[in-house]
């Protein structure tokens, strides 16, 4: 398994409870990675490593995932290397945001302090760009409703308005014509 851009490692360590027979940790930061590996108790091998341009090998790893990370950096090399480091039938998993929704963009426009200038959530062709690399590719949406009505409940966890609005925007995002209101994507996919 391979957190690609694994940051200080706090879902590297989620991923632990799966039992991989091998997991590898990537990320830019040094102080990131020796952040990682401060809290590694030797299962997980972390590495200072550019995402767009690994010094890993070919084909080497059954799945690929990473939590807000592809927005950073630039997605054709990235999603290349991806591609280039995943094993014939390998999984990718990635949660990013979409930047399709007209409201929420108005909203990083006038928050422009709260993210990092190298930003760029993705796009409906940025979805097309997986399906023209990868075999089988499945998109789930996420956060419309539940996102507009953060001021209605205090933790997600136990809300039963969160649950709600929850089943709501998935049948919202049954319809494709509302999966631009979305503000993130789950991406699954898999390598012929």
């Amino acid at each position: 398994v391979l957190d690609f851009g694994c940051g200080n490692g706090v879902y590297t360590e989620k991923v632990l409870n799966f039992n991989p027979s091998k997991i590898i940790a990537i990320d830019i930061s040094e102080k990131a990675i020796e952040v990682g590996q401060s809290k590694n108790q030797g299962k997980i091998n972390y590495m200072v490593e550019n995402c767009e341009n690994t010094n890993l090998n070919s084909n080497s790893f059954d799945t690929i995932y990473g939590v807000g990370i592809l927005h950073h950096l630039n997605l054709e090399k990235a999603v290349k290397e991806i591609e280039r480091l995943l094993k014939k039938d390998g999984n990718i998993i990635f949660i990013e945001p979409l930047g399709t929704n007209p409201i929420i963009n108005l909203y990083r426009n006038f928050t422009p302090s709260s993210r990092s200038s190298d930003e760029h959530p993705l796009t409906f062709s940025d979805i097309k760009y997986f399906n023209s690399l990868f075999g089988k590719v499945k998109i789930t949406y996420y956060g419309f409703l539940t996102l507009l009505c953060l001021p209605l409940y205090k933790s997600p966890t136990n809300s039963k308005i969160f649950s709600f609005l929850t089943k709501i925007d998935k049948i919202l995002f049954k319809i494709p014509f509302l999966r631009f209101l979305a503000w993130s994507i789950l991406i699954e996919a898999k390598k012929d």
